[in-house]
């Protein structure tokens, strides 16, 4: 059977026109596939933060049909570049439903880089997010596992210590505390 793994942190090499052209004629599927193109554009930095099930391009198409498309895409006689073009993209769609999926059990070491030493473009996306956890990509990684996780499902993280005690996390806490088992 075919794994259930993708890696979420690779850039998209295809120029944006390139991308939303596997869309073909069907409107709905290039304007998914240019929405999916902006949302993995940071990929590289924001890997498995990014959440596909809060983009807009789930209301257009299903994860399913575009992966249908590309598969069509594919099968299209095409020069090397629109072929690498739609493979990528398949493998991004394949990314993309994973990552919308929910788990019983999510377990992870979750990467550290304090709020002092992100990019602009990071501390932006967190603030936006995953305000509760900005101050860490720790604790924003924190809160995407809790996402992943299914009603009753488990997260079992290595994280430091510091936002158990530290005031900065005080509100992360009270939310664990208060909606979290």
């Amino acid at each position: 059977p075919e794994l259930n793994l993708a890696c979420s942190g690779l850039a998209i090499s295809a120029k944006k026109e390139d991308w939303v052209a596997l869309g073909g004629d069907r409107y709905n599927m290039r304007l998914a596939l240019e929405l999916m193109y902006d949302l993995f554009k940071d990929a590289p930095t924001l890997g498995s933060l990014i959440n596909p099930a809060k983009s807009e391009a789930t209301k257009l198409v299903s994860w399913e049909e575009l992966s249908s498309a590309l598969d069509q895409a594919l099968s299209k006689e095409q020069t090397d570049e629109q072929h690498e073009t739609a493979i990528a993209a398949k493998g991004l769609a394949k990314t993309a439903r994973l990552l919308s999926d929910k788990y019983t059990l999510v377990a992870t070491n979750v990467p550290y880089l304090g709020i002092g030493r992100q990019d602009e473009s990071t501390r932006q996306f967190l603030q936006r997010d995953f305000a509760l956890g900005r101050s860490d990509l720790a604790t924003a990684f924190l809160l995407r596992c809790l996402d992943f996780c299914i009603d009753d499902g488990v997260s079992a993280l290595i994280t430091t210590e510091n936002w158990l005690f530290l005031a900065t996390y005080s509100k992360i806490r009270k939310m664990l505390l208060q909606e979290m088992r």
